[in-house]
């Protein structure tokens, strides 16, 4: 019924070493270096092992442009983002005159404890002295052993009482009342 010579069609051989899990596994093995954080290092370590067998790009711009925006690599559109701004150090954000910036992630517990401590610091400075993440502290004063580093101490000067503070920041989960937080007792 059909004239299947009128109809050709290509597929390439099925391979796992292609141009996209290349840059990933550079992108994990670059994260597993530069990681502060031992879970974010454990992360990278364990996802590497599902890229055995696949080579790790050498030529970051080369496989770039290897990829195709097509419906098989529909999936890696947002890694590739990634991977891109973690191999060559661009941003997401392009400026008028075409320059690139150099994008910086911050750890949001990290952020929100320093505006904390700023915060208090430029409240309190007239009666007390404020330092943050105080690594003066132990746990236990004989032996000095357990260094503790709270993330702020104030100090009232006329009658040097301490006041030790924690901070901590929380992702909230959505709320199903339109979308406001809030606090129901």
């Amino acid at each position: 019924m059909a004239h299947k010579e009128r109809f050709y069609v290509t597929y390439e051989k099925f391979t796992k070493n292609r141009p996209e899990n290349r840059l990933i596994k550079a992108t994990l093995k670059k994260l597993q270096k530069v990681a502060t954080d031992e879970k974010n290092k454990r992360d990278a370590r364990e996802l590497l092992l599902f890229f055995d067998g696949i080579q790790e790009s050498m030529d970051y711009r080369q496989d770039l442009a290897r990829i195709r925006n097509d419906r098989n690599s529909r999936e890696y559109e947002k890694i590739m983002k990634w991977t891109e701004v973690i191999l060559q150090g661009n941003s997401f954000l392009n400026f008028s005159d075409g320059l690139m910036a150099r994008s910086i992630l911050f750890a949001m517990e990290e952020v929100f404890e320093n505006y904390v401590a700023c915060q208090i610091k430029k409240y309190f400075r007239e009666n007390w002295e404020v330092s943050s993440q105080d690594k003066s502290y132990y746990l236990f004063e004989k032996p000095r052993d357990f260094r503790l580093r709270p993330d702020i101490v104030m100090k009232k000067r006329e009658d040097n009482r301490t006041v030790v503070l924690d901070t901590k920041w929380k992702s909230l989960p959505e709320v199903k009342n339109g979308g406001k937080a809030g606090v129901t007792g």
